[in-house]
C-alpha cells in the first residue's frame, strides 16, 4: 500500500472484495479505505500455525541433500556440511533484497579461507542467476538452493542455520 502505483490497485481490490480478513486493530483502517463494514471479518489474533515451533529439529544433512535442487554441472558440490557455519536466507530472492550482495560477501569470506555453507530456501525463481553468482563468488560448492517448503518446515530450516535472513 505504500507504493503509490500499487496502493491504488490494492485499495480498489479491497473495496471490491466480498470479504477482508483482518484483526480488530485494523478494522477502522480498512473501513477508512472504503471497504464495506459488512465485508470485514475478524480472523484469529496472530495465530501461529500448528507445528511452527522454535523447538523444531534442524534439517539434517540428509534433509538438505534430499531437498536441494541438483548441483550445477561442474560446481564441485558434494554433501551438505553441517559442522560448518551456515548462512541461510528464506523468501523470494532478488537484487534489491540483497541476495547477490550476500553471495558476493560470502565469496570474499571464502577467499580468505573461512569456509561455510549458504543455504537458500528460495524456490526456482532466480535459481540460475543464484547458481551463476555463487559460482562467480567461488562458493558454488557450498551453496544449496531448496524449494519453498510448507510453513511447518521453516523452523527446521532456521535451526539448521548459524544465521538467517528473511529478505523484505
Amino acid at each position: 500500500m505504500r507504493v503509490p502505483e500499487l496502493g491504488a490497485a490494492y485499495g480498489e481490490m479491497l473495496r471490491r472484495a466480498d470479504a477482508v480478513m483482518t484483526h480488530a486493530g485494523l478494522v477502522e483502517r480498512f473501513i477508512a479505505l472504503g471497504v464495506r463494514p459488512e465485508a470485514v471479518r475478524l480472523g484469529p489474533p496472530n495465530a501461529v500455525p500448528p507445528g511452527f515451533t522454535p523447538d523444531a529439529a534442524p534439517l539434517t544433512a540428509e534433509d538438505v541433500d534430499r531437498l536441494a535442487f541438483p548441483a550445477p554441472e561442474g560446481s564441485g558440490r558434494s554433501g551438505f556440511f553441517p559442522g560448518l557455519p551456515t548462512i541461510g536466507m528464506y523468501g523470494k530472492p532478488g537484487d534489491v533484497k540483497g541476495t547477490y550482495d550476500l553471495i558476493a560477501a560470502l565469496g570474499m569470506v571464502a577467499a580468505r579461507g573461512l569456509l561455510g555453507n549458504l543455504l537458500l530456501l528460495t524456490g526456482t525463481g532466480e535459481r540460475a542467476a543464484i547458481e551463476a553468482a555463487a559460482a562467480a563468488a567461488g562458493i558454488g560448492d557450498r551453496t544449496w538452493i531448496l524449494p519453498f517448503l510448507p510453513h511447518w518446515r521453516v523452523p527446521g530450516f532456521i535451526r539448521a542455520c548459524t544465521a538467517t535472513r528473511r529478505p523484505g
